[in-house]
This record gives C-alpha cells, structure tokens and sequence, in this order.
C-alpha cells in the first residue's frame, strides 16, 4: 500500500514537468518541411524560376532550338497538380539547374487547363503529371520523366539525355 502511494505521488509529481515540456511550439518551427530522400527542403520559402521558360508557339520552340542546336525540355504541367508545383518551388528554382538547362534546352510548358495545349498531349501520349519530355529540335522523342524530381536527380537524367537517340517505337499508352 504504501509503494502504490509513493507511485501515485510520483506520478502526480512529475505531471508538470510533462505539461511544461508540451508547450506550443515557437513560430519559427511551424514552418513546413517535406523529408524528400533524406534531404529536408523547406517549402514555405518561394525562389524566382532560374529555368527560364519560352513564351510564343511549340513551332517557335522547335525553330529556336535548332537555330540554337539545343535540345527541348518540353514540361506538361496543370494547375492543380501538387508534384507541379512542387516542381516549380523546389526544382525549377534551382540556380546550377537553371544555368544548365538554360544552356542546354529551351525550355517550354504546356499548362494542361488551357485546351490549346491538348493538341501536345495527345500528339506526345501524356497521361500523368507532371511530364517533362526531351524532344530533339525536330520534334522527336528522346526521354520521358515523370513526376517530381529534386534539382540534382533532375540534372543527372538530363545530362543522360544530351546524347540519348529518339525513342523510337514507344508503347501507346
């Protein structure tokens, strides 16, 4: 009887140094980060776009790139697509990207709301989003990628696509 009443004693004791420790956490730690393959990225922070993307036509893109001798980085995007914007925040926002893609593509979008690029989507078969295409200047295929990738991950399977030929008899999707 008296180990149970020491117990309780104990217990009612220590319960304000637990309610102490549970406070509400500062302003400074509710800010929002995302656990991303080991790299913690705080999203609440939003960069200027280092990849610049091309205004104007998908013909003027093509035109460019081969005047240019570049490749076409080719990013379907939507609106309400998380991974876009996540894209957008966390990638695109990258200045070592920027400065390469810049350098080696020229870059374009196609927001999927505004139906004058369907035409895109259905000549390319993109059924999932986001969907970056490298297109030599021709229009040709070279790779596909889907989905989020962090600025590093995203460099290395663009460098892959510099010398990569056309896929050629790729799946209907």
């Amino acid at each position: 009887m008296l180990r149970l009443l020491l117990f309780v004693l104990l217990l009612v004791a220590s319960s304000p140094l637990t309610a102490q420790a549970q406070t509400s956490p500062s302003e400074a730690d509710t800010v929002e980060t995302t656990l991303i393959d080991s790299v913690s990225v705080n999203e609440s922070v939003t960069l200027p776009p280092a990849v610049v993307f091309q205004t104007g036509t998908f013909d003027e893109v093509l035109k460019q790139a081969k005047k240019e001798n570049k490749l076409v980085l080719l990013d379907f995007w939507a609106t309400w697509c998380a991974p876009c914007h996540r894209l957008d925040r966390l990638t695109f926002t990258d200045g070592a990207l920027g400065d390469y893609v810049n350098n080696k593509f020229v870059p374009y979008r196609v927001n999927i709301d505004d139906f004058s690029g369907m035409d895109l989507v259905e000549k390319y078969k993109v059924g999932a989003y986001p969907t970056m295409l490298v297109l030599n200047a021709s229009g040709a295929e070279i790779r596909r990628l889907t989905g989020f990738y962090l600025p590093a991950y995203l460099q290395r399977e663009l460098v892959a696509s510099e010398n990569a030929q056309p896929a050629r008899n790729r799946k209907k999707r």
